[in-house]
C-alpha cells in the first residue's frame, strides 16, 4: 500500500522537512505570516508541535503557565520517532484508482518529512471535510492510517486547528487571556 511505500523512503533523513525550502504549504500558510519559520525552523516533531503551540500563545503573557501547557501538549506524543516521508496531503481527489487499486499518486508539492502521525492528521482532517458524505469509500480505505496514530492525530488536530483560529480571532481583536489558556485542553 501506498503509505508503506513511502515510508520506506525513511532512511534517507534525520529531520523534518519538505522536499525543499522552508515549510510553505497549506497547514503552514496562514501561520507564516505572522510566524515565520526559517529553513531550520520546525525540524524535529518536538519543535513542530512547539510551532504551533507557541503561535497558539502567543498572545499570552503569563510564561510559566505557557510553558507548562507545552509541555503537557508535548507529553502525548512519542517525540523519540523519526520523521516518515510523507505525501503530504493525501485526500481522494490526489489518488487514482482503476479496477479498484491505486495506480497512482498526484500533487506531490507538500511532499516532505513528517512527523509520524502527519498521514493521520491530514486523513483526520479530510474525514471531518468528508464526513456528511457516508457513503464515501474514502473513509472506509483510510480508516487503517487514522486508527494508528488517531489519539495524536486528534491532539495535533486540536493543536493546529486552535493556532489557526486564534490568529483568526486576534487579527479581528477577539481574543482574551481567558479564552485563550481555557480553549486548548490541558
Amino acid at each position: 500500500h501506498i503509505l508503506g511505500e513511502l515510508a520506506s523512503l525513511n532512511n534517507f533523513r534525520d529531520d523534518l522537512g519538505p522536499l525543499r525550502g522552508p515549510w510553505a504549504n497549506d497547514y503552514f500558510d496562514y501561520l507564516l505570516k505572522s510566524f515565520p519559520c526559517g529553513m531550520e525552523g520546525a525540524r524535529s516533531t518536538e519543535s513542530f508541535i512547539k510551532y504551533f503551540l507557541q503561535a497558539y500563545f502567543s498572545p499570552c503573557t503569563d510564561r510559566a503557565l505557557v510553558s507548562a501547557r507545552i509541555e503537557d501538549s508535548l507529553s502525548r506524543f512519542d517525540l523519540s520517532r523519526p520523521p516518515l516521508f510523507s505525501h503530504g496531503d493525501l485526500f481522494p481527489s490526489n489518488i487514482i484508482v482503476h479496477d479498484g487499486h491505486i495506480s497512482g499518486v498526484v500533487d506531490w508539492e507538500q511532499a516532505g518529512w513528517y512527523p509520524y502521525f502527519w498521514d493521520a492528521f491530514v486523513v483526520e482532517k479530510s474525514v471531518r471535510q468528508l464526513r456528511n458524505n457516508v457513503r464515501c469509500p474514502w473513509l472506509k480505505i483510510m480508516k487503517g492510517v487514522w486508527d494508528r496514530f488517531r489519539p495524536e492525530s486528534r491532539e495535533f488536530f486540536r493543536i493546529w486547528n486552535a493556532a489557526i483560529n486564534m490568529l483568526l480571532c486576534k487579527s479581528a481583536g477577539k481574543v482574551s487571556k481567558r479564552e485563550l489558556i481555557s480553549a486548548l485542553p490541558s
